[in-house]
């Protein structure tokens, strides 16, 4: 099972924190801007993004992704939606995380989960 929060981050910075408790992943797929609603001063900024220490890393090596997570903390993937999100991210947090453009609209796909299976809706 895998737990998806599109933020606003501040709402996903919780979920990490819930998380922790189990071994289920957590996928921050965020599409607004990072600058809403983050603290001006350094140490209130870095408190706000504490949830992101625990963010695996993607990277492109020989030919695919590869996800490194770090030992002691719950699986965090975080992907943005546009390449200024990542920037921004990348610039606030330190961390660079890839871009993953949604398509469903276009493709016209859909998702309905088999009945009984649990959806959190915010």
């Amino acid at each position: 099972d895998l737990a998806v929060c599109t933020g606003p981050f501040a709402l996903c910075a919780v979920l990490v924190a819930l998380f922790a408790a189990t071994a289920r992943p957590l996928l921050i797929y965020q599409g607004l801007a990072f600058h809403s609603m983050a603290p001006r001063e350094a140490e209130a900024r870095n408190r706000y993004f504490e949830a992101l220490r625990c963010a695996c890393r993607v990277s492109d090596r020989e030919g695919g992704l590869r996800l490194s997570c770090p030992e002691s903390c719950p699986r965090v993937i975080m992907a943005t939606n546009s390449p200024l999100n990542t920037a921004q991210l990348m610039w606030q947090a330190g961390l660079r995380a890839p871009v993953v453009r949604f398509h469903g609209l276009y493709v016209r796909a859909t998702y309905t989960p088999a009945p009984g299976a649990g959806v959190l809706v915010f």
